[in-house]
């Protein structure tokens, strides 16, 4: 008899304390805050009791301003984002274009609380984003990295003042193997952190920089949550995705028109049936025209061999006569072409995916890319190889 009423009282006991679970889920999932829909920034700054701060931010192709009055040492912004961007603020009137100038955040529509450093902004404390967080916890584990790349460079300029070759010889070996390093680290961290907006900056910085690894950047993509994929860096990816497959070697070289230092439109099909080597530059780039005599020695060897150098150039138009000037001085007697927009051109140079200069293109007659980014001896082999 007790042993049944005890067993009653356990079922009883049971059965409360499953109302009881089920009503705290119901109570705590009816309190839960929704995502927010705007963002509002809360700031203080020691020292500065008015004057004007800024806000920047990107939506869609267009760069948000905004403007906040600072009173007594404080400040405040409202907006919405569709999902978390890289931001920045900056006093008014300040070069705001210097990193040191600037608070850079993940802003997202959220409670943002900033407290700043008048005397160091980028060291400024910013609380109430989760993405910030997370872009400072990509920072934290890349820092050891760039603190090695610090400590080569000192060892570096120690070596040539001090005459030491070998030592120079071996450091060049360490540092081509730092960016597979740096590339590790950012992957990595993408691969375990599929919800992470701050992450898709450095994979395009990566892999804008390093066009070799497409297949592995596709990985890390289709790892990313769909609200990633969406977002605008996530478009970001998805475009620069799109850029290496059209260039990757083996494919056919993009048509394109420019015009040369004369103004006559020139089309690329046109030399269709020769090698070329398609080569972006600028005159003021100074490893470009360090590649210069390379380029002048192997168009003299291989032009009488159906080859020939088409030079693009990412000068501006206030530079015009620099360009032409540097065409002449390097000896550049072969086809030279440029928007004269710089790196506002948007069509050639995203065209071919290319980020820095120099870089180049060898397309073979059939118009077929057979090799890139090809340099000083490395172009002189390469060419030997080919052309017969």
């Amino acid at each position: 008899m007790n042993n049944r009423l005890t067993l009653i009282s356990s079922k009883r006991n049971f059965i409360l304390l499953m109302a009881f679970l089920l009503f705290f889920k119901v109570a705590n999932t009816q309190t839960v805050s929704p995502a927010k829909s705007s963002f509002n920034i809360s700031g203080n700054i020691s020292g500065i009791n008015n004057g004007t701060i800024m806000l920047a931010y990107p939506s869609g192709k267009k760069i948000i301003r905004d403007s906040s009055e600072i009173e007594n040492g404080h400040f405040n912004f409202n907006g919405s984002v569709q999902s978390p961007v890289p931001a920045h603020l900056y006093l008014k009137g300040s070069k705001h274009q210097y990193a040191e100038q600037n608070i850079n955040f993940y802003l997202e529509n959220n409670s943002i609380i900033v407290s700043v450093n008048r005397d160091s902004m980028n060291s400024s404390k910013v609380f109430g984003s989760l993405s910030n967080n997370d872009k400072d916890s990509i920072e934290a584990i890349l820092a050891s990295y760039y603190d090695c790349l610090h400590a080569l460079r000192s060892i570096s300029n120690f070596a040539s003042i001090h005459h030491l070759p070998s030592v120079l010889e071996n450091l060049d070996k360490i540092y081509d193997t730092l960016p597979n390093v740096q590339r590790k680290l950012i992957v990595d961290y993408a691969f375990s952190h599929p919800d992470s907006y701050a992450i898709t900056g450095q994979l395009d910085m990566v892999f804008t920089n390093d066009q070799t690894n497409l297949q592995l950047l596709k990985k890390v993509y289709d790892n990313f949550s769909a609200e990633v994929k969406e977002s605008m860096e996530g478009n970001d990816i998805a475009a620069l995705i799109k850029r290496m497959e059209r260039v990757q070697i083996g494919n056919k070289a993009p048509d394109f028109s420019l015009p040369d230092e004369n103004g006559k439109m020139v089309n690329f099909s046109s030399f269709k049936g020769k090698y070329i080597l398609l080569d972006f530059w600028a005159s003021w780039c100074v490893p470009c025209r360090a590649e210069s005599p390379f380029l002048v020695k192997a168009f003299d060897k291989y032009k009488i061999k159906n080859f020939m150098i088409i030079s693009v150039s990412m000068d501006v138009a206030k530079d015009k006569q620099k360009w032409i000037g540097a065409i002449q001085k390097d000896g550049m007697e072969w086809t030279n072409l440029s928007s004269l927009k710089g790196y506002e051109e948007e069509g050639v140079r995203q065209l071919y995916s290319v980020q820095g200069i120099p870089d180049n293109f060898l397309i073979d007659p059939s118009g077929k890319i057979i090799a890139r980014g090809l340099r000083g001896d490395n172009l002189k082999k390469t060419l030997s190889q080919v052309i017969k």
